[in-house]
């Protein structure tokens, strides 16, 4: 029984390697980005306008 080649068996594994990687970065930055990054930042916004439109002499509400 003569054994089998394994020519192109390292050059597939480090293409499988590396999709993933790319693959599973960007669903993880763009689960970042939905559910933390923006939220957070909505949330700053919208403090900062409703200081712009308190005016300078009013009272900072809470954060």
């Amino acid at each position: 029984m003569p054994i089998a080649k394994i020519t192109g068996k390292f050059r597939k594994t480090i293409i499988r390697d590396i999709s993933f990687g790319i693959g599973s970065g960007l669903i993880l930055g763009y689960v970042f980005w939905e559910f933390e990054h923006k939220p957070k930042f909505a949330k700053i916004d919208a403090y900062y306008k409703n200081l712009a439109e308190q005016g300078p002499n009013a009272k900072q509400p809470e954060l």
